[in-house]
């Protein structure tokens, strides 16, 4: 436990390499507290601000952190995104008018999200602003200019929020490692 600890403090690990410390038994904890190792290590606020699930599998710094409101630029990135999101759910309603559908939902093909499916016997009722991203022998996808422009702001504010949950990770580590100074 002990190397694990310095190779904690050295070397500054990514979320997935960090999961071990998490693994550790309930009965080593009991022992680890009974010589004098630092109270951080057994306080509810260093163990539960990390997703314990998110820590050992995607090693995703923007998904480690179950409380972001203690990051106050990961939550504005957030709530973009969320915002973004709702306003491309909305533009639903009007691509149904649009395309004379009762019911209308966007497709993901490829990587590429909230694509507009047409077949192609109803390709007159697309507007001529529309961008054509793909098409097969039954359909077409195409994005339309607000769908685009939503999507870029969705996806710089995922950039962004990278960076801030990078700068997140590494002021918990730091906050993590203050007591063995």
């Amino acid at each position: 436990m002990a190397n694990k600890l310095l190779s904690l403090w050295y070397s500054k690990p990514f979320p997935p390499n960090f999961n071990p410390f998490f693994d550790v038994p309930p009965r080593f904890l009991g022992i680890l507290q009974t010589r004098d190792f630092p109270s951080l290590l057994f306080t509810s606020d260093a163990w539960t601000a990390p997703s314990i699930e998110a820590l050992g599998r995607a090693g995703d710094k923007t998904k480690v952190f179950r409380n972001i409101s203690m990051y106050p630029a990961m939550k504005r990135c957030l709530d973009e995104i969320e915002a973004g999101e709702k306003q491309l759910n909305d533009l639903r309603t009007d691509i149904c008018k649009v395309l004379k559908l009762i019911n209308f939902k966007y497709v993901t093909v490829a990587g590429q999200k909230y694509l507009i499916e047409v077949p192609n016997s109803n390709l007159r009722l697309v507007p001529t602003d529309w961008l054509k991203i793909s098409s097969t022998k039954q359909v077409s996808r195409f994005r339309s200019p607000q769908i685009i422009k939503l999507c870029n702001q969705i996806d710089q504010q995922k950039e962004l929020m990278i960076g801030h949950a990078a700068d997140a990770w590494f002021a918990f580590l730091n906050d993590f490692g203050t007591p063995f100074l």
